[in-house]
C-alpha cells in the first residue's frame, strides 16, 4: 500500500506532498483587519427570535438524537441572523468543511470576473489541449452547468477519476483536462467535481497565477462580505481545489448565502442565469454550480418554495437560499446518509411570520345561495403564507379553485340562516423595494403576454376615454415609473377618498365626475389612466397595516421596468406592509365574495391587521 504525507501551511490548510514545479510556501494569504460592528461585516448579532430559536434548538437536538450529527444551524432573514444553534464544541466562528460548496464560491468568482469584463460565459476553445478535437466547442457556461459532455467519473473508489484527482494528481484539474468527450456540449448533465477544478484552473490562468487568484478571492469575495478566517486549500500546483477543500465558519457560510441572495457581488443578469435551469435533457435542475429546487419536473425540496436554490456538500452540508422568503439557512454536519433538508428547513421557515390578519363576514341567507369567496391570500412575490385558519359557522362543501389570475377561490352553497366565514392568516411580508424612478416604459411588442390583458378596457375602466387626460397629467415625466407615480399622486390630490361609503363599484368616468370614491374607485381611475398610456395596470385587494378605519383595502400595480410595482392613490402609508388577496383587471375580478341569487349584503364584517 502506498503512503502519502501532507503539510499544513497557515491560511492555506493541508496539501498532499506531490512533485510539482510550484512552491506552495511562496503563497501569501492577504491579511484583513478585524471586523467591527454588526453582522455581516462584524460579528455582533442582534438577540435571537425566541420562537425561531426554540424551533432551531429542537431540530438540532432531534437531528443528533437520530445520529445525523448536525453541528451548526443558522438562519438569516431580511439580512439579519435571526437564530443560530450549535452542537457542543462548535461556535459561529468554528471553521467547518464545506466540501462541494466550494463549487458555488468558484461560480461566484466567475460572476464577479464577468461583471468586471474579464471573461464571458460564452467563450469556448478554453484550453490548448482541446484545440484540435470536439472539446474545443465546450463553453465556460457548459462547465459551470456541468453539461460539458466530458467522460469524467464521479465515483469515489480506488483508481477512479475522482480519487486520482484528489489524492494522486499534482493538479486537481489534470484528470478532467484529459477526459475525452462523451456527449455534445449542453445536451447531458453529469455531476463532475473534475469540471469544477477545470474552472478554477482556468480562472487561475486568466488572473495570472495562484497568488493572483488567491488575492482575487480575498479582495473581491471574502473581504467585501466580512469573511476573514476561511481557508480554501490548494493542490500541489497552487490552484485552489474548487471541488472539495474549503473551510469556513457557520456565520461565514451564511455570509456567502446572503451575498448570493442580495446579488451583492455579481450582476443581476448573472444571478438570473446562475439560477436558471440548464439545457440538458437529463438534469436541468442545476445552474452555475448551484442546485435548483425547480427543474420543471417536480421540486427537489418539495416543502420549500420553488425559487429556492442551494450550495451543497458531502455529508449534507447545505446553504439554502430562498429569495421569495428573503431567507438563508445554513446546515453543517457529518451525516452518514440522507438529511431531511426539505422538512427541517420548512419547519424553520414556518416560524417567520411578521404579519397577522383576521377577517369575518356574516350573512342572513333566506334560500340556499351559490357563492364564490375570495378571502385567502396566496404565497407570491413579496409575501409568504406561513399558516392559515379558515372556517364556517355551518358545515358546507367547499370546492377550492384557482381563477384565471391565480387567485384562490372557494365555491360553495351558503345554507339558510346565519352563515359566517372566518379567516385568520399569518404572513411573512418582505420589506418594500427602493423606489426605482429609472424603471422605464416597455414597448408593447416587448411586454410579457400575460400583461397584455391589463392594457385593455374593462367593465370599470373606460380606457379609450382618458387618453388626453392621462397625457396632461403626466406632462413631461419620464415614460415608465415616473408617469405612474404622477398619475397616482394626481388621483390622491384631486379625488377624495371616502372610506366605507360605497356598496357597489363605480367606473373611472363616474368617479372622475363625482370627485370622490372609495379606495377601489380611486385605484380603478388610476389604472384607467395608466392603460391610456399603454402601461399595464391591475387592481389589487388585500390588507394594509396602519389603515384607518380598518377594512379590506384596494390599490393597484403597474408593469414598468420589467416588473410589477405597487401604487396607492387612496392613502400614503409609505412602506406599511401589504398582503394581497386577489389581483385582476378591475373590481369584476377581485370581489371578496360573489353570490348567485338574491342580493346578499354582510350583516357584519370585521377586519383586524397587526404586526407580530
Amino acid at each position: 500500500m502506498g503512503a502519502a504525507a501532507a503539510q499544513y501551511r497557515p491560511g492555506l490548510g493541508c496539501t498532499l506532498e506531490r512533485v510539482s514545479n510550484f512552491q506552495l510556501d511562496s503563497l501569501q494569504v492577504p491579511e484583513l483587519p478585524a471586523g467591527q460592528g454588526l453582522w455581516p461585516l462584524g460579528e455582533q448579532v442582534q438577540p435571537a427570535d425566541e420562537a425561531l430559536q426554540e424551533k432551531m434548538e429542537a431540530i438540532l437536538a432531534r437531528d443528533n438524537l437520530a445520529g445525523l450529527q448536525t453541528r451548526a444551524l443558522v438562519l438569516v432573514h431580511d439580512g439579519k441572523v435571526k437564530a443560530e444553534s450549535y452542537a457542543q464544541g462548535i461556535t459561529g466562528q468554528t471553521p467547518l468543511l464545506g466540501w462541494s460548496m466550494g463549487k458555488s464560491i468558484t461560480a461566484m468568482m466567475f460572476g464577479r470576473m464577468e461583471m468586471q469584463g474579464l471573461l464571458s460565459v460564452t467563450e469556448d476553445n478554453l484550453f490548448p489541449a482541446w484545440a484540435n478535437d470536439e472539446r474545443r466547442t465546450i463553453t465556460l457556461e457548459n462547465l459551470l452547468q456541468m453539461t460539458s459532455g466530458l467522460a469524467f467519473s464521479e465515483v469515489y473508489a480506488p483508481g477512479s477519476d475522482a480519487t486520482d484527482m484528489l489524492f494522486l494528481a499534482p493538479s486537481a484539474a489534470a484528470v478532467a483536462l484529459r477526459s475525452p468527450s462523451a456527449y455534445p456540449p449542453g445536451t447531458h448533465f453529469a455531476y463532475s467535481s473534475g469540471t469544477s477544478n477545470l474552472l478554477m484552473h482556468l480562472m487561475t490562468e486568466r488572473l495570472g497565477g495562484p497568488q493572483a487568484a488567491l488575492n482575487y478571492l480575498w479582495q473581491e469575495i471574502f473581504a467585501p462580505l466580512g469573511i476573514r478566517n476561511a481557508v480554501f486549500e490548494p493542490d500541489p500546483s497552487g490552484v485552489m481545489v474548487a471541488s472539495s477543500y474549503i473551510y469556513a465558519s457557520p456565520r461565514d457560510w451564511a455570509r456567502l448565502g446572503l451575498a448570493s441572495l442580495k446579488q451583492s457581488l455579481v450582476s443581476q443578469d448573472w444571478s438570473r442565469r446562475a439560477h436558471t435551469v440548464n439545457s440538458s435533457a437529463n438534469g436541468p435542475a442545476y445552474g452555475y454550480q448551484f442546485w435548483l429546487n425547480d427543474g420543471g419536473e417536480g421540486l427537489r425540496w418539495p416543502d420549500l418554495p420553488a425559487d429556492a436554490y442551494a450550495m451543497t456538500g458531502n455529508r449534507q452540508q447545505v446553504v439554502m437560499i430562498v429569495p421569495s422568503r428573503n431567507t438563508v439557512i445554513v446546515r453543517l454536519g457529518w451525516s452518514p446518509g440522507r438529511y431531511p433538508t426539505s422538512s427541517n428547513f420548512a419547519d424553520l421557515i414556518s416560524v417567520l411570520a411578521n404579519s397577522h390578519q383576521e377577517c369575518s363576514l356574516a350573512f342572513d341567507v333566506e334560500i340556499p345561495t351559490p357563492m364564490v369567496l375570495m378571502l385567502r391570500p396566496r404565497s407570491s412575490a413579496g409575501q409568504w403564507v406561513v399558516r392559515e385558519e379558515y372556517s364556517f359557522t355551518q358545515d358546507v362543501i367547499v370546492d377550492e379553485v384557482v381563477d384565471a389570475y391565480g387567485n384562490l377561490c372557494q365555491r360553495l352553497v351558503a345554507p339558510v340562516g346565519q352563515f359566517s366565514v372566518f379567516t385568520e392568516v399569518y404572513v411573512d411580508v418582505q420589506a418594500g423595494k427602493p423606489v426605482p424612478l429609472e424603471a422605464g416604459f416597455i414597448d408593447i411588442p416587448e411586454l410579457p403576454a400575460d400583461t397584455l390583458v391589463h392594457l385593455l378596457p374593462s367593465r370599470y375602466c373606460e380606457v379609450d376615454r382618458f387618453g388626453e387626460m392621462a397625457a396632461q397629467i403626466v406632462g413631461d415625466a419620464t415614460p415608465g415609473y415616473a408617469q405612474v407615480e404622477a398619475i397616482s399622486s394626481w388621483v390622491r390630490q384631486n379625488i377624495r377618498n371616502r372610506p366605507l361609503s360605497s356598496t357597489y363599484p363605480v367606473s373611472a368616468i363616474e368617479v372622475n365626475q363625482r370627485g370622490e370614491g372609495v379606495c377601489r374607485d380611486l385605484a380603478q381611475l388610476a389604472i384607467t389612466l395608466c392603460r391610456a398610456l399603454c402601461i399595464p395596470a391591475r387592481l389589487v385587494v388585500g390588507y394594509l397595516h396602519q389603515l384607518e378605519p380598518m377594512d379590506i383595502h384596494a390599490w393597484f400595480e403597474a408593469y414598468v421596468g420589467e416588473q410589477w410595482w405597487t401604487f396607492d392613490p387612496a392613502v400614503d402609508l409609505g412602506d406599511a406592509p401589504r398582503i394581497a388577496i386577489a389581483r385582476g383587471r378591475d373590481a369584476t375580478d377581485v370581489a371578496i365574495y360573489n353570490q348567485y341569487g338574491p342580493l346578499l349584503l354582510p350583516t357584519d364584517m370585521q377586519v383586524a391587521v397587526e404586526l407580530v
